[in-house]
């Protein structure tokens, strides 16, 4: 798709350390099965060029 990469891990709770921020403030309900499972948490950030001349017309008000 051609999107810019801006943060990229494959576990979450072993490369980033402490553990908090916005990144642990919820476990969702697939993460907490995973999690007991064994199975690491990737997280990827990706940048959205444009997104904000396309949203922009939600906080319009006429």
């Amino acid at each position: 798709l051609g999107l810019e990469v801006e943060e990229c891990y494959h576990d979450i709770y072993q490369q980033i350390l402490p553990n908090e921020g916005i990144l642990f403030d919820v476990i969702t309900h697939y993460e907490s099965i995973w999690l007991e499972q064994g199975k690491a948490i990737t997280y990827l950030r990706f940048k959205l060029d444009g997104i904000e001349e396309s949203m922009a017309h939600w906080g319009k008000r006429d």
